[in-house]
């Protein structure tokens, strides 16, 4: 597969799962390259299985991440030493910024000695939804493999091939259950 969308280091950042703008990108790429089944399902590992806050509005991740590290040098909590005390000096061992776009980041410890500045949209952030994990992988898949079809087709029927034939997950039951789908598909 050759889609690998890493920042640089000192930042962790999973932009499939959080950035709009990546998910896109993912999409069109995977078109164009034709990624097998089995290549896309390694990608949506990466997305996970929980609630996640995607932040769709107009600034690209590296934009995001200078932003950011202007804001954390500004105070001098951006190298690793300081960076672990800024965060750890509170006790729920996160921070929040705000951003020139008026969106917050959530800062966490990166697991890596190169990435340790993890950083994700915030809950409820101005420019972020907050959506399942499935929702994000159906609605690629569906993007991928059922884009001309998602206009006029059965959502009910195409969601279920993705769901069961992709994703190995249960079916839905009827067009209520396309309910939060189809606001990440309005995003996507």
């Amino acid at each position: 597969m050759e889609f690998n969308f890493q920042l640089p280091p000192p930042f962790l950042f999973n932009g499939l799962k959080h950035h709009r703008q990546i998910i896109l990108e993912f999409i069109e790429i995977s078109k164009e390259k034709k990624f097998s089944i089995d290549e896309l399902n390694i990608a949506m590992k990466k997305v996970g299985n929980s609630m996640i806050d995607l932040y769709y509005g107009d600034m690209d991740p590296q934009e995001i991440t200078d932003d950011i590290a202007d804001l954390l040098k500004s105070n001098s909590n951006f190298y690793k030493d300081d960076y672990y005390k800024y965060v750890l000096a509170v006790p729920k061992k996160y921070r929040k910024l705000k951003i020139r776009d008026g969106s917050e980041w959530t800062l966490l410890l990166g697991k890596e000695a190169d990435t340790y500045l993890h950083i994700h949209p915030a809950r409820g952030s101005k420019f972020t939804k907050r959506v399942k994990a499935i929702s994000i992988k159906t609605a690629i898949m569906l993007k991928v493999f059922f884009n001309n079809e998602l206009q006029n087709g059965d959502l009910v029927s195409m969601v279920n091939n993705v769901r069961l034939e992709y994703l190995h997950e249960s079916p839905i039951k009827n067009e209520i259950d396309t309910i939060r789908l189809k606001r990440v598909l309005d995003l996507l």
